[in-house]
């Protein structure tokens, strides 16, 4: 962001030079009564100068340099294009344009440049102011001092500015870094879910082959399938592999693992990155266990592309059914989930008695998990602090205009000093007003914005018409600081329209009070020096904002990566565990069944098969909704009672909203009841469903009843949105709702 802000500040600083020049020139050449010969060379050069530099927009060190060589020439001829000596204070073009072309060097350059320039154009200023007859000196002109003012001003704004820039570009920085360590997190999920899938995909269905139908299974077969499933878990990729794979062979010896007849068709080459290769083969591998194991077919075609495939059988077929679909872990993590991992999809088409098709997409161009992003816990308030030091500057800058303007009523002496001296106080009181605003709004704003505004035309009411624009009238110049820092924070569309409006107005008061075409050229000459600098400290406070509102958005997001990423840590952290505990338990055991030391018809055998079976049913039903409050409410249920003897299995449908930790506790509540009370159980089934913003928990409970039992049923009756149906002397049905 400081880059994009010092280009801004670059394009800005040709704004500030050449607009009011060329206005400064137009009023000379058009309004100006009183035009001397070396006044109209001057300003129509210096006119033709800006229209061309406005036209270009050409910037380097070289331009500035001539501009600012361009403007000494013309600062040079101040004494030709004063009307008189007692015209010297007001208003006149070379003020305005010194004073623009120092705020555009502060703004564009290093303060050392900025103060070099603002010197040069002192004393070009200076010299220019001598040569006007009767005029004591230079120096008793306030404005020709001014500039300083304005420098140093300008100069606070931009350090003030680039810090802002600064500090977004660290909150930047720091949220780049917590992106990267979100892309880690969220690979290591990615492999963490495909060692589950995995274990869906291989060990599950021999276990579950095993635990059902261990009578029938023919030893070989069994042994067989247990050394494929163990080959098969060694085979899971790193995610460091590089290089690419032909997807065609990698299908084909996937292929070749079936005993129906399979017919690969399409490409006959194709190269993807390996991981890739890996998700698309894993998948094909499924849907092709899934056939093997319910589609009954004899024939399978998979037409491949460069960019998806289709598998299709001619099996049994199936009615299509949206949610039974979406609650097959085989179907929504093992295709679905790994198609999606890579940027693809994954579709699933059956009828019954004609077949089913499985079509799988993915991108032509895989994205790399290295991508990198293009775009402080305390930049927000860095910021803020930022913002309001700009306030207090102009806030500053107005208190002491007002007090300088105060200070010199004596020496002026004023028609209706006492007048003038009240109307300066209500000018500081709003000034202050609106610096007490600056930190906190504690003060109506509106209110203040009117009364500053209706002052300078009752202050021009005051003053007779010929000394209408001479140090009399100090309002007309200065009350645009007081609106500014009464202004800082509204809209800037809303302030500048409030600060030009106002400005229009009591232009046209002192038009009307003194319709001349000196008058009009001096409003012109105002116009072009002073509303500019003015809208240009609105200018600055809107990039200060957008700095602040820039460091906010990064700030949120980072806070909200790195909520995620501690969730993700500590789900990561538990899944390993369950991981390491279930795989160290399962390979095992298959490998006791591959070189057969255990047997499938051994009930000790089937009854573990069936424990590791439904272990992993429940942590499939939890994967696609693992890190929501609900689930490790169930998962901490589960995993009290899991001492092999309960037969459990878990449905989490995905769907469900967002809960906070004290209601998914309230929820869980009465299932954990019921089974304090039903212990020991035989069989357990809990089921999650989300549906329109609402959630609703099913547990169906096999056990031997009690009288505590029915205590427990009696008493969650009593429980907002709990329902218990005893089916029969040993069966109950607890559901529980979200009462909203």
């Amino acid at each position: 962001m400081r880059t994009s802000v010092l280009a801004e500040a670059a394009r800005l600083a040709i704004l500030l030079r050449h607009v009011p020049s060329l206005t400064v020139a137009v009023v000379y050449l058009t309004v100006e009564p009183i035009r001397t010969p070396v006044g109209l060379i001057a300003t129509t050069l210096i006119g033709i100068w800006s229209a061309w530099r406005l036209a270009t927009r050409w910037r380097s060190w070289t331009w500035t340099a001539l501009d600012l060589a361009v403007v000494q020439a013309f600062v040079i001829c101040t004494g030709t294009m004063i009307r008189s000596a007692e015209a010297a204070p007001g208003p006149s073009g070379p003020q305005s344009v010194a004073g623009l072309t120092i705020v555009s060097l502060a703004v564009e350059t290093r303060a050392y440049v900025a103060f070099l320039g603002t010197g040069i154009t002192y004393a070009s200023l200076w010299y220019g102011y001598s040569y006007i007859a009767g005029l004591a000196s230079p120096f008793s002109i306030f404005s020709v001092n001014f500039l300083w003012i304005q420098c140093v001003l300008t100069v606070v704004v931009r350090q003030l500015i680039l810090r802002a820039a600064t500090i977004a570009d660290s909150a930047l920085t720091l949220l780049n870094e917590t992106r990267v360590a979100q892309r880690v997190a969220a690979a290591r999920t990615r492999y963490q879910a495909e060692q589950w899938r995995l274990l869906h995909d291989t060990a599950a269905g021999t276990l579950q082959s095993i635990g059902n139908s261990g009578d029938v299974v023919d030893a070989a077969t069994v042994a067989e399938e247990s050394r494929r499933d163990i080959w098969q878990i060694k085979q899971l990729p790193t995610g460091r592999e590089e290089g690419s794979v032909d997807l065609v062979e990698r299908i084909r010896k996937t292929c070749a693992k079936f005993a129906f007849e399979i017919d690969l068709r399409g490409s006959t080459h194709l190269l993807v990155p390996h991981f890739a290769g890996y998700v698309i083969s894993a998948a094909t591998r499924e849907a092709l266990n899934n056939v093997e194991r319910h589609a009954a077919a004899t024939r399978v075609i998979i037409e491949l592309e460069a960019n998806g495939l289709t598998i299709t059988d001619d099996g049994v077929g199936f009615t299509e059914d949206a949610q039974l679909i979406g609650s097959r872990f085989g179907i929504r993590q093992s295709i679905i989930a790994r198609l999606r991992d890579i940027g693809g999809d994954a579709k699933v088409h059956s009828e019954p008695g004609i077949g089913t098709a499985v079509q799988m997409s993915w991108p032509l161009n895989f994205a790399s998990d290295d991508r990198s992003t293009s775009d402080d816990d305390d930049a927000v308030f860095d910021v803020e602090r930022l913002f309001r030091r700009l306030g207090y500057g102009i806030a500053t800058v107005a208190i002491t205009l007002t007090f300088v303007a105060l200070v010199r009523i004596p020496s002026l002496r004023p028609v209706h000093a006492w007048s003038h001296i009240v109307l300066l106080a209500a000018m500081m009181a709003c000034t202050l007003a609106g610096l007490v605003n600056i930190r906190r709004p504690v003060l109506p704003s509106w209110p203040l914005v009117v009364a500053t505004v209706l002052i300078s035309p009752i202050q021009s009411l005051l003053i007779p018409a010929h000394v209408i624009l001479l140090n009399t009238n100090w309002a007309y110049g200065n009350y645009g600081w007081t609106l500014n820092v009464l202004l800082l924070r509204q809209r800037i569309e809303t302030a500048v329209a409030t600060l030009a409006a106002s400005w229009v107005l009591a232009s046209l008061v002192i038009l009307a009070i003194s319709p001349k075409l000196e008058t009009l050229a001096d409003v012109g000459y105002l116009t072009a020096g002073v509303i500019l600098m003015q809208a240009m400290a609105l200018y600055f406070v809107r990039l200060l904002r957008t700095a602040a509102h820039r460091a906010q958005d990064l700030n949120n997001e980072r806070s909200r990566l790195l909520e995620e990423q501690e969730i993700r840590r500590v789900a990561q952290t538990d899944f390993a565990r369950r991981y390491k505990t279930i795989s160290d338990s399962i390979t095992p055991f298959l490998q006791k069944l591959s070189d057969g030391t255990a047997s499938a018809r051994d009930p000790a055998v089937r009854r573990t098969a069936r424990m590791f079976n439904d272990r992993l049913r429940r942590i499939f039903a939890e994967l696609n909704t693992y890190e929501h409050g609900l689930t490790q409410e169930i998962r901490d249920l589960t995993e009290d009672i899991d001492t092999g003897d309960t037969r459990m299995d878990l449905c989490i449908l995905p769907g469900i909203p967002d809960l906070e930790s004290e209601v998914c506790r309230q929820l869980v509540l009465p299932l954990r009841i019921m089974l304090e009370a039903c212990t020991p159980a035989t069989y357990l089934r809990i089921t999650a469903i989300g549906d329109r913003g609402r959630v609703l928990l099913s547990m169906y409970v096999r056990c031997t009843f009690s009288a505590k039992t029915r205590q427990a049923a009696d008493r969650l009756h009593t429980l907002p949105g709990c329902a218990v149906t005893i089916t029969n002397e040993n069966e109950m049905l607890l559901r529980v709702e979200t009462p909203w």
